[in-house]
């Protein structure tokens, strides 16, 4: 599969999760138009995502308190197809927040794994100096795939810029490094959107 295809799979499944299972239908019929195959594979990613449990607690899945070398602080946001985590690198070689996605659910299809690879590839490949970097990748002890990448401490910009007494000019600056970032993105095939809680990989 290709990446444009990937990213719009992914797309179209992040707005259907969030919307009453009744209204999944509805709502492929018309984004999907007549791609027949595009609307089975996102139904296909939805009936995965109904079979697992997101986790209701700050820990980590099944409990653990780390993941691989990283130690689960607590849980920072969710999504349909991952759970993200404030942890931090603390085996004895170096201390470092980072922000850990990991897929959720332990019995996810090899479709759903082979996706969340595919995103992570995605992620690894992007490179610019006001995008979150992917730093690290691996498997929970019960092989469930996850990646690291920097934890991004920030604020609202408009905070921001007020916190740090910005004139115009000062907030336009900004806000062109912003637009800088998103169209990198858009280059690379990459949506970028905000939706609730900020996932890693969004603009700084």
């Amino acid at each position: 599969m290709d990446t444009a295809r990937f990213l719009r799979i992914r797309s179209l499944f992040d707005e259907a999760v969030r919307l009453p299972n009744g209204d999944w239908d509805h709502y492929l019929s018309v984004a999907c138009a007549d791609d027949v195959s595009l609307q089975e594979e996102v139904r296909a990613l939805l009936a995965q995502a109904q079979h697992d449990t997101l986790p209701t607690s700050t820990m980590a899945p099944q409990g653990a308190t780390t993941i691989g070398p990283y130690r689960v602080l607590r849980q920072l946001g969710a999504g349909g197809m991952g759970v993200v985590y404030l942890a931090v690198r603390d085996d004895g070689a170096f201390r470092k927040n980072v922000a850990l996605k990991v897929l959720r659910g332990n019995t996810a299809s090899r479709d759903l794994v082979q996706r969340f690879h595919q995103e992570r590839q995605v992620l690894a490949d992007l490179d610019h100096p006001n995008i979150a970097r992917i730093l690290d990748g691996g498997q929970t002890a019960d092989g469930v795939p996850y990646y690291v990448m920097d934890f991004v401490d920030g604020e609202p910009l408009d905070r921001y810029c007020d916190s740090q007494t910005l004139d115009l000019p000062g907030r336009i600056r900004l806000f062109q490094q912003v637009v800088r970032a998103v169209q990198y993105l858009h280059e690379h095939l990459v949506v970028h959107r905000v939706v609730g809680t900020p996932a890693p990989g969004s603009e700084q």
